[in-house]
Protein backbone atom coordinates (compact mmCIF):
# COMPACT_ATOMS: atom_id res chain seq x y z
CA UNK A 1 0.00 0.00 0.00
CA UNK A 2 1.49 3.47 -1.18
CA UNK A 3 0.11 6.66 1.72
CA UNK A 4 0.54 9.70 -0.47
CA UNK A 5 1.46 11.88 3.05
CA UNK A 6 -0.86 15.26 3.97
CA UNK A 7 1.55 18.21 4.85
CA UNK A 8 0.45 18.07 8.89
CA UNK A 9 0.74 14.16 8.57
CA UNK A 10 4.22 14.72 7.15
CA UNK A 11 5.11 17.44 9.37
CA UNK A 12 4.12 15.30 12.51
CA UNK A 13 6.44 12.60 11.42
CA UNK A 14 9.26 14.44 10.69
CA UNK A 15 9.24 16.50 14.13
CA UNK A 16 9.22 14.98 17.57
CA UNK A 17 8.26 18.04 18.93
CA UNK A 18 4.66 18.18 16.51
CA UNK A 19 1.84 17.50 18.64
CA UNK A 20 0.37 14.80 16.78
CA UNK A 21 4.14 13.25 16.59
CA UNK A 22 3.15 9.92 18.45
CA UNK A 23 0.29 9.81 17.12
CA UNK A 24 1.54 9.51 13.59
CA UNK A 25 4.40 7.30 14.50
CA UNK A 26 1.90 4.65 16.11
CA UNK A 27 -0.34 4.97 13.25
CA UNK A 28 2.71 3.86 10.66
CA UNK A 29 3.64 0.92 13.31
CA UNK A 30 -0.06 -0.20 13.22
CA UNK A 31 0.15 -0.27 9.37
CA UNK A 32 3.14 -2.25 9.00
CA UNK A 33 2.40 -4.38 11.06
CA UNK A 34 -0.75 -5.13 9.40
CA UNK A 35 0.61 -5.46 5.85
CA UNK A 36 4.58 -6.25 6.62
CA UNK A 37 7.02 -3.37 6.65
CA UNK A 38 7.57 -4.27 3.11
CA UNK A 39 4.36 -3.63 1.80
CA UNK A 40 3.91 0.09 3.54
CA UNK A 41 5.32 2.77 1.18
CA UNK A 42 5.11 6.02 2.40
CA UNK A 43 5.30 9.15 -0.39
CA UNK A 44 5.08 12.88 -0.91
CA UNK A 45 4.63 14.97 -3.86
CA UNK A 46 6.03 18.78 -4.92
CA UNK A 47 2.65 19.79 -3.18
CA UNK A 48 3.40 18.44 0.43
CA UNK A 49 6.90 18.84 0.13
CA UNK A 50 5.97 22.66 -0.55
CA UNK A 51 4.12 22.80 2.51
CA UNK A 52 6.22 20.77 4.81
CA UNK A 53 8.84 23.44 4.32
CA UNK A 54 6.64 26.36 4.62
CA UNK A 55 5.05 25.23 7.43
CA UNK A 56 8.30 23.79 9.30
CA UNK A 57 10.01 27.22 8.62
CA UNK A 58 6.94 29.24 9.55
CA UNK A 59 5.92 30.56 12.40
CA UNK A 60 5.20 27.36 14.04
CA UNK A 61 9.17 27.34 14.34
CA UNK A 62 9.81 23.70 13.95
CA UNK A 63 12.80 24.60 11.57
CA UNK A 64 14.74 27.56 12.86
CA UNK A 65 14.88 28.79 8.56
CA UNK A 66 14.12 27.62 5.41
CA UNK A 67 17.44 25.54 4.49
CA UNK A 68 17.61 23.98 7.85
CA UNK A 69 13.76 22.88 7.32
CA UNK A 70 14.32 21.31 3.72
CA UNK A 71 17.46 19.35 5.10
CA UNK A 72 14.65 17.91 7.36
CA UNK A 73 12.95 16.73 4.54
CA UNK A 74 15.44 15.38 3.16
CA UNK A 75 16.58 13.28 5.77
CA UNK A 76 12.86 12.38 6.39
CA UNK A 77 12.70 10.89 3.08
CA UNK A 78 15.30 9.32 3.31
CA UNK A 79 14.86 7.45 6.92
CA UNK A 80 11.66 6.52 5.84
CA UNK A 81 12.35 5.39 2.32
CA UNK A 82 9.99 7.87 0.64
CA UNK A 83 8.65 7.71 -2.78
CA UNK A 84 7.82 10.87 -5.01
CA UNK A 85 4.87 11.03 -7.17
CA UNK A 86 5.14 13.69 -9.66
CA UNK A 87 2.28 15.94 -10.30
CA UNK A 88 0.92 15.98 -13.47
CA UNK A 89 -2.73 16.68 -12.80
CA UNK A 90 -4.62 20.02 -14.14
CA UNK A 91 -5.51 22.40 -11.81
CA UNK A 92 -9.52 21.71 -12.34
CA UNK A 93 -9.55 18.22 -11.49
CA UNK A 94 -11.10 18.39 -8.35
CA UNK A 95 -13.57 15.76 -6.62
CA UNK A 96 -17.02 17.34 -6.78
CA UNK A 97 -17.04 17.39 -3.09
CA UNK A 98 -14.93 20.55 -2.84
CA UNK A 99 -17.01 23.16 -3.06
CA UNK A 100 -15.12 25.80 -1.04
CA UNK A 101 -11.38 27.18 -1.96
CA UNK A 102 -10.61 26.07 1.70
CA UNK A 103 -10.86 22.17 0.31
CA UNK A 104 -8.86 22.84 -3.10
CA UNK A 105 -5.53 21.50 -2.12
CA UNK A 106 -7.01 19.02 -0.14
CA UNK A 107 -9.11 17.58 -3.23
CA UNK A 108 -6.13 17.95 -5.56
CA UNK A 109 -4.07 15.71 -3.29
CA UNK A 110 -6.68 13.36 -2.80
CA UNK A 111 -7.02 12.63 -6.76
CA UNK A 112 -3.08 12.94 -7.23
CA UNK A 113 -2.77 9.83 -4.50
CA UNK A 114 -6.10 7.94 -6.34
CA UNK A 115 -4.70 8.83 -10.16
CA UNK A 116 -1.15 6.92 -8.79
CA UNK A 117 -2.60 4.06 -6.64
CA UNK A 118 -2.09 5.20 -3.31
CA UNK A 119 -3.92 6.72 -0.64
CA UNK A 120 -4.08 10.00 0.93
CA UNK A 121 -3.47 9.87 4.93
CA UNK A 122 -4.38 12.98 6.88
CA UNK A 123 -4.77 14.45 10.41
CA UNK A 124 -7.65 16.34 8.80
CA UNK A 125 -11.16 15.04 9.78
CA UNK A 126 -13.05 15.97 6.92
CA UNK A 127 -11.90 14.38 3.50
CA UNK A 128 -13.65 12.05 1.94
CA UNK A 129 -11.69 8.88 0.70
CA UNK A 130 -9.08 9.25 2.66
CA UNK A 131 -7.06 7.28 5.39
CA UNK A 132 -7.88 9.66 8.37
CA UNK A 133 -5.03 9.38 11.33
CA UNK A 134 -7.57 9.92 14.61
CA UNK A 135 -6.86 12.05 17.61
CA UNK A 136 -4.20 10.55 19.84
CA UNK A 137 -6.63 10.49 22.15
CA UNK A 138 -8.37 7.41 20.20
CA UNK A 139 -4.96 5.95 19.29
CA UNK A 140 -4.08 5.13 22.97
CA UNK A 141 -6.39 1.96 23.29
CA UNK A 142 -5.77 -1.52 24.31
CA UNK A 143 -3.77 -3.35 22.22
CA UNK A 144 -6.75 -5.94 21.34
CA UNK A 145 -9.18 -2.54 20.33
CA UNK A 146 -6.29 -2.07 17.89
CA UNK A 147 -6.20 -5.07 16.26
CA UNK A 148 -9.95 -5.13 15.49
CA UNK A 149 -9.60 -1.82 14.29
CA UNK A 150 -7.05 -2.77 11.50
CA UNK A 151 -9.09 -2.23 8.45
CA UNK A 152 -6.78 -4.43 5.68
CA UNK A 153 -7.58 -7.91 5.16
CA UNK A 154 -5.29 -9.49 7.59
Amino acid sequence: MIYLLDVNVLLALGYTAHVHHMCVVHWLAERRECYAPSGVKLATCPTTELGFVRVASGPARLASSVMEARKDLERLKIREHMLFISDRLLGHELPEWVTRSAHTTDGHLLMLAKSNGARLVTLDQFIPDAEIIRDSTEMHRPPLDLAMRCRCSC
